[in-house]
C-alpha cells in the first residue's frame, strides 16, 4: 500500500512503538485498579508425532507436581525461557464506561516483590486494588492501599461485586494479539508490544481521526529513534526492557516536576 520494502515498515513501526513506549503515561493511579497478570511467550509447541498416550503416560502427566518440565523436549524447555509475565492495572471508569486507563509491565514473575514495586510507584495511597487469590497481593494488606481478591478458584465475582474482570479483559485482547497478529512475542521487544497494546486500551473510543493525530503529535515530538535507526545496518538494542526502564523515567519526571 505504501509503495516501501517490508524492512522499511519494520523499522517504522518499531519507531512507533518506541513512541508509545516513551509516551506511556506514568502518572499513578487512583480510584478502583483491577490488577493481574498474563503469561506471555515461550508457549511450547506440539510434538511432531501425533500417536495416543498410553495410560500410564497419561496418569503420571495428570499427577500433580510433574505436569511440565519432565514431559518436554529440550527445545520446549529452551523456549519456555522466553515466558514472561505481563503485570497489567486497569483504572475503573463509571457504571458502563469499563477501564478508563491502562498500564502494563513486563516482569519475570507475578511476585509480591513486583506487585508491591508497581503498588508503590504507579498507584496512588488509598486507592482500591481488585486482584484474584493469588498470594503475591497479600503484602498490600497493610498499606495505605486497599485491597480485595475474588476466589478464581471458586467463583468470577464475590457476592459483593469484587472481581478483575477489566484487567482479565486486557488479558484476553493481548492474547488475542500474540496469537493471532503477533504469532508469538520474544522478550527482547515483548514491552513494546505490550505498550502498543496499552495505547490501543487508552484510545479505544476515540475516532481514527483522533488516533492518527495522537500518534502523528506523538512521532513529531520525540527525538530521532535510539533502537531503531539504522536497524539493518546493525544498531539493536541491548537486552529486553525491564521495569526498572519505567521506574527510571518516573524518577526523572518526579526529579523535573521538584
Amino acid at each position: 500500500m505504501f509503495g516501501v520494502q517490508i524492512k522499511t515498515m519494520l523499522a517504522n513501526m518499531g519507531k512507533i512503538r518506541e513512541t508509545l513506549i516513551n509516551k506511556m503515561d506514568l502518572t499513578p493511579l487512583s480510584g478502583l485498579i483491577h490488577m493481574d497478570g498474563i503469561h506471555l511467550g515461550g508457549k511450547p509447541r506440539k510434538s511432531n508425532h501425533r500417536g495416543k498416550m498410553t495410560s500410564e503416560v497419561m496418569k503420571a502427566k495428570l499427577t500433580k507436581g510433574k505436569r511440565a518440565k519432565h514431559f518436554m523436549s529440550r527445545k520446549n524447555l529452551e523456549r519456555r525461557k522466553n515466558r514472561r509475565v505481563v503485570l497489567s492495572l486497569c483504572l475503573a471508569g463509571e457504571a458502563g464506561e469499563g477501564s478508563i486507563r491502562t498500564m502494563a509491565f513486563v516482569t519475570h514473575s507475578e511476585n509480591e516483590q513486583n506487585v508491591m514495586t508497581l503498588a508503590s510507584h504507579f498507584v496512588a495511597p488509598h486507592s482500591m486494588i481488585w486482584s484474584d487469590e493469588n498470594a503475591a497481593y497479600g503484602g498490600l494488606q497493610g498499606t495505605t492501599i486497599e485491597h480485595y481478591a475474588v476466589p478464581h478458584a471458586l467463583m468470577f465475582c464475590t457476592s459483593d461485586g469484587v472481581n478483575n474482570n477489566l484487567a482479565e479483559a486486557w488479558n484476553s485482547r493481548i492474547r488475542r494479539y500474540e496469537y493471532g497478529v503477533g504469532h508469538g512475542f520474544r522478550p527482547k521487544y515483548m514491552q513494546d508490544y505490550v505498550c502498543e497494546m496499552v495505547w490501543r486500551e487508552n484510545n479505544r473510543r476515540q475516532c481514527q481521526k483522533t488516533k492518527i493525530q495522537d500518534l502523528l503529535k506523538g512521532m513529531m515530538g520525540s527525538p530521532p529513534s535510539r533502537w531503531w535507526k539504522g536497524y539493518f545496518q546493525g544498531n539493536h538494542r541491548d537486552g529486553e526492557l525491564t521495569l526498572e526502564y519505567f521506574l527510571q523515567r518516573a524518577a526523572k519526571a518526579a526529579q523535573s516536576a521538584a
